[in-house]
């Protein structure tokens, strides 16, 4: 159908411009004979193809002149209606690139998290001792960058008085065994344990251990892993401590 109107097209300006070429231009004296002039001997008509686009182009013009003002507002209303849906655009596009480079970012970043923990008792006795134990943590980073650690710290704390988000000031800082922890590579704390104590009814109090490491990527971002563990007060074993508060990570 597209070359159909095509060849068409061509077809009616070959005849346009054949009927110019063929045609001649004469006038009439005053004897009623015709006659060309001189000046206008090889001067052909015009094609109605051309009469009309000269007519149209020549309305264009004259309605441009008498509409003005009309013509340059509605243009400037077009740019502006333009300018704006750019924007939106551009916005939109940034917003794809912004989720596209976090996206990249999360997933070659470090990931650091508690690998496994350490409980072993304190003291030999042939008597039960409550919480006669000392914990240490491995962690291990899950990521696919080297993480800079920056602070380690933890706290042990008597379940019945724990908040329901972590206090870090009754934390102090938990010595690690390395400052940078390539991928899949892990690292180990040094150990602690709480005091030896029961309360004055006599029941053994049960420990809460809680903390945080601080830690950075390569590009000196910071990044957060909030941990938590409640360690048995009859022998050296804990379960994690079930609080989206204490266990978090951004």
């Amino acid at each position: 159908m597209r070359w159909f109107l095509i060849i068409v097209l061509i077809f009616v300006l070959v005849v346009d411009v054949g009927v110019g070429s063929i045609v001649k231009e004469y006038e009439v004296d005053t004897y009623g004979r015709h006659h060309s002039e001189e000046s206008n001997k090889n001067k052909g008509v015009e094609g109605p193809f051309i009469l009309g686009a000269k007519a149209g182009i020549s309305r264009l013009l004259d309605f441009s002149e008498a509409n003005d003002k009309a013509i340059t507002a509605l243009s400037t209303f077009v740019i502006a209606i333009f300018t704006i849906i750019l924007a939106i655009a551009t916005s939109k596009l940034r917003d794809i690139s912004d989720r596209q480079v976090k996206a990249l970012v999360n997933t070659e970043r470090p990931w650091m998290f508690v690998h496994k923990f350490k409980l072993r008792q304190r003291e030999i006795s042939e008597r039960m001792i409550p919480n006669n134990w000392y914990i240490s943590f491995e962690w291990r980073n899950f990521g696919r960058t080297a993480a800079l650690i920056e602070e380690h710290i933890a706290g042990i704390q008597d379940i019945t008085t724990l908040s329901n988000s972590p206090d870090y000031t009754k934390c102090s800082p938990l010595d690690m065994l390395a400052q940078t922890i390539a991928a899949n590579e892990t690292c180990g704390t040094r150990e602690f344990g709480p005091a030896i104590q029961t309360r004055d009814n006599g029941e053994h109090i049960r420990y809460v251990v809680f903390g945080r490491l601080t830690y950075r990527d390569l590009a000196g971002d910071r990044h957060h892993t909030g941990f938590a563990m409640e360690v048995w007060s009859v022998g050296p074993a804990g379960t994690t401590y079930p609080s989206d508060k204490y266990e978090y990570w951004d």
